[in-house]
């Protein structure tokens, strides 16, 4: 497990008190060889198979053998291990040290925890490596999850495909294993499938995470060929994919699997407008970047390594047929997708109570991916799409923060102990917005591709995605009232919840305001000191204030709690939160709600349409609401 240095340490620690669904720490994955044998007819599923054993509407299922290189980093006679809907048994695995068998006693299965305890004759002593091999049996279910089994319709037939939905988490229907994000090893995959279905005159072939080895083994005379995969870099479990398909292809740079009667080629366009952008950030970590777009897939789209899976109206566009906004769809998804080759793929979140180190970056990159097209109007989709549901979602009492795992109402047991997707994915993307614009793209982005650089293949937490800006911030010298990028935005990543601001006028004649913040929530009764946070439910403002003076139109950003912040005398009106870069609502009182009127309602085009739609939105939350007075 390859985790920073500052976690290190408490992480052995914590294996003591460990939480039950988390594994212990006592081995490390190496590198996994996984055999997989697919059957994905449903009248020939080999020899003596009962399907009366099979789970609920299962017809089809796989046989695999699955190979872990392990080291032990303090000794154990037992080994742990995430499984669920595989079959195997103590005479199906076994275990060796070098050259020697060690025995194994027991296999245990516990299916609340979805995890296998695999108990051994003997120690295994810290800094043994040992190879674990389990032959076993998996079912191809109907269900999106794991390796499973999904069909589309041609010409009156049913043409079976098979593909991977590992998320969830789900690698543990396919291979047993170490299924968390913070263990990382390498993967050999090698797939078995029939080149020829009868309900098919296409030709059927596999697809993975890397690209093949050498061509297909297809000369045993039974109808079944061989496909080895090049081995991978070091990854989660939750990355791998599987597909076994008769699709047609689009190739391009990259290449876009779909069913023949699917789509048009506008993905290509679409695809190359990013290209730029994503090229700044590193090297992608593997060879190529495959889309397949499934005829059944229950996320919009999986980031595989090297292999992203998509539902079909995720991926595909038709140009003559669908309007502008599927467009804008398509190409965000895809551009959300291969953000993730890094953030998530190339550095990892080391368990799912800081997935914001993943989805966040994705959702945020995903439009500035985007900005280079100037007809895709990204900053309006982001506020239109991001800020409503991050606001609405966190205005309760029953929210969660953005890293969860304190101030969350008590750590949830269980997975995945990511918290609601509105706030990963919408506030957290909403924050990375506000971190740029207020460090800039030269500390923002520097400090990214550093980020990256150091932790490649590896699981930071987000104290290292701080100090990184920290580090870049101190070189390029921007200054940030004597506090560090952490003092600033750790109140807005720690805790759930964000502040309206009370504005009013310091003097009717100087027009300095005076800002008072209060915890939003939607219902007055909730208790606003609750769950505890060690923030309090204070926030540092990060304040972008506009006031138009005569034709001029000025900024001036600040960092603020509470207080007075200087403008310039004799201003027409003033605007805090100026084109919408910050997560909080503004309550103008007095004057400077007249003069703000006043002009909306003179000339609404003076005042920046961002701001006009933040001032729209506080406002209707506002309406009928008896908690935002602030004493």
């Amino acid at each position: 497990m390859k985790l920073s240095q500052a976690i290190f340490g408490a992480l052995n620690l914590a294996n003591a008190q460990r939480d039950a669904w988390r594994l212990p720490t006592d081995l490390d994955p190496l590198n996994y060889n996984i055999q997989i044998k697919a059957f994905l007819d449903p009248d020939d599923q080999g020899k003596n198979e009962d399907l009366s054993t099979y789970p609920a509407n299962t017809f089809q299922h796989f046989d695999a053998t699955t190979s872990i290189k392990m080291n032990c980093t303090t000794a154990t006679s037992q080994i742990v291990l995430n499984s669920l809907f595989l079959d195997f048994d103590v005479s199906t695995t076994s275990l060796k040290k070098g050259n020697k068998d060690v025995g194994i006693s027991s296999v245990y299965f516990d299916k609340d925890l979805e995890q296998v305890t695999i108990m051994l004759n003997e120690e295994i002593k810290e800094n043994d490596e040992i190879d674990l091999m389990i032959k076993y049996k998996g079912y191809l279910q109907p269900n999106n999850f794991g390796f499973y089994i999904s069909y589309y319709e041609d010409a009156g037939k049913r043409n079976y495909v098979a593909s991977s939905q590992m998320q969830g988490p789900y690698a543990r229907r396919v291979f047993p294993g170490f299924d968390e994000p913070g263990f990382k090893a390498t993967y050999e995959i090698t797939m078995e499938y029939q080149k020829s279905m009868p309900w098919s005159d296409l030709e059927y072939y596999p697809l993975s995470n890397m690209p093949y080895k050498s061509s297909a083994d297809c000369t045993n005379t039974s109808g079944w060929c061989v496909q080895e995969f090049d081995k991978t870099v070091e990854m989660s479990s939750y990355l791998t994919a599987f597909a076994i398909v008769d699709f047609g292809s689009v190739n391009t740079v990259t290449s876009v699997e779909k069913t023949p009667g699917a789509g048009s080629n506008e993905f290509c366009n679409v695809c190359s407008a990013r290209a730029s952008f994503f090229q700044y950030c590193s090297e992608m970590g593997v060879g190529k970047a495959d889309q397949i777009a499934l005829p059944d897939f229950n996320a919009g789209a999986m980031e595989n390594w090297g292999l992203v899976t998509y539902r079909e109206q995720s991926l595909l566009y038709d140009m003559n047929r669908d309007r502008f906004d599927r467009k804008f769809y398509v190409a965000n998804v895809v551009s959300h997708e291969m953000a993730h080759m890094w953030f998530g793929d190339f550095v990892t979140c080391q368990f799912w109570d800081e997935l914001w180190l993943n989805e966040a970056f994705a959702t945020f990159i995903s439009y500035v991916g985007l900005e280079e097209n100037r007809d895709l109007e990204t900053g309006r989709a982001f506020i239109a799409n991001r800020y409503p549901a991050a606001l609405q979602h966190d205005q309760t009492t029953s929210s969660n923060p953005i890293v969860n795992i304190e101030n969350n109402n008590g750590k949830v047991d269980g997975h995945p102990k990511a918290g609601s997707s509105n706030i990963i994915y919408s506030k957290g993307g909403i924050i990375l917005k506000n971190i740029r614009c207020f460090l800039g793209d030269e500390v923002f982005f520097g400090g990214l591709q550093n980020y990256l650089e150091e932790f490649k293949y590896s699981n930071p937490t987000t104290y290292d995605l701080t100090a990184a800006w920290e580090n870049m911030r101190n070189e390029v010298g921007v200054l940030l009232k004597g506090k560090t990028v952490g003092d600033h935005w750790d109140p807005w990543l720690r805790q759930m919840g964000y502040p309206f601001l009370t504005v009013k006028y310091t003097d009717e004649n100087t027009k300095g305001i005076n800002i008072a913040q209060k915890r939003f929530l939607n219902n007055p009764d909730d208790d606003a000191s609750k769950p505890s946070s060690s923030f309090d439910y204070k926030w540092p403002i990060p304040l972008q204030t506009a006031f138009k003076t005569g034709s001029d139109m000025k900024y001036m950003s600040t960092w603020i709690e509470e207080g007075d912040v200087n403008l310039e005398s004799n201003i027409d009106f003033a605007i805090v939160n100026a084109d919408y870069v910050s997560f909080f609502r503004t309550k103008y009182d007095g004057q400077i709600l007249d003069d703000l009127v006043n002009v909306l309602s003179v000339d609404h085009k003076s005042v920046p349409s961002f701001t006009r739609a933040n001032f729209v939105a506080d406002y209707f939350a506002f309406a009928g609401k008896q908690a935002t007075d602030i004493g």
